[in-house]
């Protein structure tokens, strides 16, 4: 942990990464979801930088996860936090699209590793 939280372990495959998991409301199908609050880290300099997103700060952070030039990380990141954060903050599939490509989603990962849901 001490080397991860030194930024150490701050890129894959050459490349920065963010990571971030977000909270919603319950929801009945994907658009309705409301973003509540987010998680983030991300390379900073030579240290791993901890962020809470609030609602108000959302807009601002996809537009840095658009704008970041490495990977995104997640657990069900592809089909649901991505689309509801980018929903959320107003945008649409092609900003979800640019996510989704460079998006590792451990979700995805595992499904395939396994052949089961998990």
């Amino acid at each position: 942990m001490d080397e991860f939280k030194t930024g150490q372990y701050s890129q894959i495959l050459d490349k920065p990464y963010l990571v971030y998991d977000i909270e919603t409301t319950t929801i009945d199908d994907l658009r309705s979801a409301k973003f509540l609050l987010a998680y983030a880290m991300y390379p900073n300099g030579d240290r791993m930088e901890y962020e809470c997103i609030m609602q108000e700060d959302l807009k601002g952070f996809v537009d840095k996860m658009l704008a970041f030039d490495g990977y995104i990380v997640g657990f069900n990141q592809i089909w649901f936090d991505n689309p509801v954060s980018v929903w959320n903050a107003g945008y649409g599939d092609p900003e979800i699209e640019i996510l989704n490509q460079k998006s590792i989603d451990l979700y995805v990962f595992f499904q395939k590793l396994t052949k089961r849901r998990i």
